[in-house]
């Protein structure tokens, strides 16, 4: 089909082996979701719709800083330490916390973040930076990300000023984090994630090949859903069932990708599909 996102009456939009919802980057609507990795196609029901949606958004090597509570919906920080790499600087940082206290009580996409710049002759200083706003207007998502800068800190962009400027090196925006590059961003910032939460061990000895870092694409709900394996000619599927909402933000759907005809690796002639109403 052509293009479709500036039309409001799509729910899901198959392109390739990209599977697209309608909102965030990839639509107008009000679409969205979350998955659910490892469960069972008939447990994702109405208790499973989460109070904040998931939409199609820039990605970087942050898609999976946090931990979801399906129970109570709160986000935890892996504490993993991320490698930015700008030019020949490049800097270490770990997400601390996505709350910030304000009034005794916890907010949500009030990060706290630390950093250091690394270099053959050592470790710069550790730099601790609290209540980063990602909030962006609250609960209805409307106003700019919040912009960090590793020698400047917080600083007031609005999303217009950022997107022409490579004085910041991390966006905020409620659970997403991105780098001012690829999709992202004019600048040329990369990430690579460490296999390790000790931030204070990570030196210059832990930064890999340049080719090892990656600039930001784009990440949709249904992320990864399947991959087409050439040696064996199979559809390897992930193990997942998702939750979407409809374009409308009136109703919410269950998906399970179930059978893909043709497939070749960039694309597939028709593809089975689970799709039934949860409320």
């Amino acid at each position: 089909m052509d293009d479709p996102t500036g039309d409001e009456d799509w729910d899901l939009w198959f392109t390739g082996w990209e599977i697209r919802t309608n909102g965030g980057i990839s639509g107008v609507g009000l679409g969205g979701g979350v998955e659910f990795p490892e469960a069972g196609y008939d447990t994702i029901d109405t208790d499973a719709i989460p109070p904040v949606i998931f939409q199609d958004a820039h990605a970087s090597v942050f898609d999976d800083w946090y931990d979801y509570d399906g129970t109570t919906h709160a986000l935890a920080s892996f504490g993993y330490v991320y490698l930015i790499k700008d030019g020949d600087r490049v800097h270490k940082a770990q997400i601390v916390s996505y709350y910030g206290d304000v009034g005794g009580a916890p907010v949500s996409a009030l990060y706290t973040i630390r950093h250091a710049e690394l270099t053959p002759e050592g470790v710069g200083e550790t730099i601790t930076t609290e209540k980063i706003n990602g909030t962006a207007g609250g609960l209805d998502a409307d106003g700019d990300a919040g912009y960090y800068a590793f020698d400047d800190g917080k600083l007031s962009l609005t999303d217009g000023q950022a997107a022409d400027s490579d004085a910041w090196d991390l966006r905020f925006f409620r659970f997403t984090v991105t780098l001012n590059g690829g999709v992202s961003g004019p600048g040329q910032r990369r990430g690579y994630v460490l296999d390790t939460a000790d931030f204070d061990a990570v030196s210059f000895a832990d930064v890999p090949a340049d080719e090892k870092f990656k600039s930001d694409r784009v990440k949709n709900v249904v992320d990864q859903w399947a991959r087409y394996d050439g040696a064996s000619g199979r559809t390897l599927f992930k193990d997942a069932v998702w939750a979407i909402q409809s374009a409308d933000g009136e109703s919410w759907f269950r998906f399970y990708p179930l059978f893909v005809d043709g497939a070749g690796s960039r694309d597939y002639a028709s593809i089975e599909f689970r799709f039934d109403p949860i409320r």
